[in-house]
C-alpha cells in the first residue's frame, strides 16, 4: 500500500499528522509513505520519500493550483494509494481515496469566500475526515451536515514522561527562575495581549488581599515583551512579574514547577494545559464549549473578568487541597491521548488491503 500526505504545518515538530504516519512508517517497513512539504522532514524511515513542493504554497490561489493540477498527476501515477491532507483541501478531480486530518479549529478561521467553497466540496469529497478532539466532530457535523459515519475522532500522542530528569526537581527550576519563588504561570500570545490587564488586575487583588510572595510568569509565545503593558513601569507589584520566552527547550521544566497554570490562550494540541496535566500542575482555563468539550472535569474554570480571575487565585492560593480532587479527572482523560492508539486507528481506516 502506498500512503501519501501533505504536510502543510511548517513547524515539523508540531504535525500530528507526520508523528502518526511516522510511528505507521517504522511499524509497517512493507508499506510506502510518501511525505509532500515546503521543507525537508528530517528523520524519516527508509520505507519514506519527501517530495519538496515547488513553487512553496505561499497562499491559498497556490494551494489550490498544487491539488488541482499537480496532485491529480500524482494520484493517478500510483496504485492502490491513500493521499491525507491537514491543509482543509483535496484534489476533486481525482478518483483515490483521499482524507482530510485536523488537529484545530483553523477551518472555521478562514474568511476567503472562495477558500469556504473549494473547503465545503473537499468535505464532500474526503472518504473520510479524522480529528483529534471531539469537539472537533462536533464543529463539523453540525456545521456543514456532515453524515455521523465520515467523521472519526482518533485523539492523538503526547509525551508520557511525568516526571522531571535530575537535576531538574522543582526547586531547581524556581531557583532558576524566578529566585525560588512559588509562582503562578499564564501563557501569552497575541490572542491574549489584548487581555493581559485584566490578569494583571487580579494578580494585584490576590497580592493586597495574601500579602503573598508569588510571583507571576509571563509566558511569551512568539511574542515580545516591549510595549507588551502599557503604563507597566507604573504597575504596583511589577517587581513580582516575569517575564519568560516560551521555547522547546524551557516549556516542560517551567509548566512543570508551576503552582497553577492560568491559560487562557487559543487552543492548540499539546499545549501547556496538558503539559501542566501530565506533570499534576492544576490548570485554570476560560470557561467556554470548546475548553469543556476537551478537558472535562480535569480543570478549572473562570471567565476572562477581574474579580472571576482574583477569586480563582485566592482560591487555590488559600486551598491547597483543591487540586487533590482533579487526580482521577486527569488520569481518565490523558488515557485517550496516546500516539500508538492513534495511529493504529488512522492506519486500519484507511488500509486498502
Amino acid at each position: 500500500m502506498h500512503i501519501a500526505a501533505h504536510i502543510s504545518e511548517k513547524n515539523h515538530k508540531n504535525s500530528l499528522l507526520l508523528t502518526m504516519l511516522k510511528i505507521l512508517a517504522a511499524k509497517y517497513p512493507h508499506h510506502i509513505f510518501t511525505f509532500y512539504s515546503d521543507t525537508i522532514i528530517k528523520d524519516l524511515e527508509g520505507n519514506c520519500i519527501n517530495e519538496v513542493v515547488s513553487p512553496k504554497i505561499k497562499n491559498n490561489l497556490m494551494l489550490f493550483f498544487w491539488y488541482n493540477f499537480k496532485l491529480p498527476r500524482i494520484l493517478k501515477s500510483k496504485k492502490q494509494i491513500a493521499f491525507i491532507s491537514d491543509a482543509g483541501m483535496l484534489c476533486n478531480i481525482a478518483n483515490a481515496n483521499q482524507y482530510l486530518f485536523f488537529s484545530n479549529t483553523n477551518f472555521l478561521q478562514n474568511s476567503n469566500t472562495n477558500f469556504k467553497n473549494v473547503f465545503k466540496k473537499s468535505l464532500q469529497k474526503a472518504s473520510k475526515i479524522f480529528v483529534t478532539e471531539p469537539y472537533f466532530n462536533f464543529l463539523l457535523k453540525s456545521k456543514y451536515l456532515i453524515a455521523n459515519d465520515k467523521v472519526e475522532t482518533i485523539y492523538y500522542g503526547i509525551n508520557t514522561e511525568k516526571k522531571l530528569p535530575i537535576p531538574l526537581t522543582i526547586e531547581y527550576i524556581k531557583n532558576k527562575y524566578t529566585n525560588g519563588f512559588d509562582y503562578y504561570l499564564c501563557p501569552v500570545n497575541e490572542y491574549l495581549k489584548q487581555k493581559l490587564t485584566i490578569i494583571l488586575k487580579a494578580f494585584s487583588i490576590l497580592k493586597k488581599m495574601q500579602k503573598t510572595s508569588i510571583k507571576l510568569v509571563l509566558f511569551l509565545d512568539n511574542i515580545t515583551n516591549a510595549g507588551l503593558i502599557e503604563n507597566f513601569e507604573n504597575y504596583k507589584y511589577k517587581e513580582d512579574i516575569i517575564f519568560i520566552t516560551e521555547n522547546d527547550e524551557n516549556i516542560k521544566e517551567i509548566v512543570s514547577a508551576a503552582n497553577t497554570i492560568f491559560s487562557f490562550v487559543d487552543y492548540k494540541p499539546n499545549n501547556v494545559a496538558m503539559i501542566a496535566l501530565q506533570n499534576e500542575v492544576t490548570v485554570v482555563l476560560e470557561d467556554t464549549e470548546m475548553n469543556k468539550s476537551i478537558f472535562g472535569e480535569a480543570v478549572l474554570y473562570v471567565s476572562i473578568e477581574q474579580k472571576s480571575i482574583a477569586d480563582m487565585m485566592q482560591l487555590i492560593y488559600k486551598d491547597e487541597a483543591i487540586k487533590i480532587n482533579f487526580k482521577t479527572n486527569v488520569e481518565n482523560l490523558l488515557l485517550n491521548y496516546n500516539a500508538e492508539n492513534a495511529a493504529e486507528q488512522l492506519f486500519q481506516a484507511i488500509y486498502i488491503p
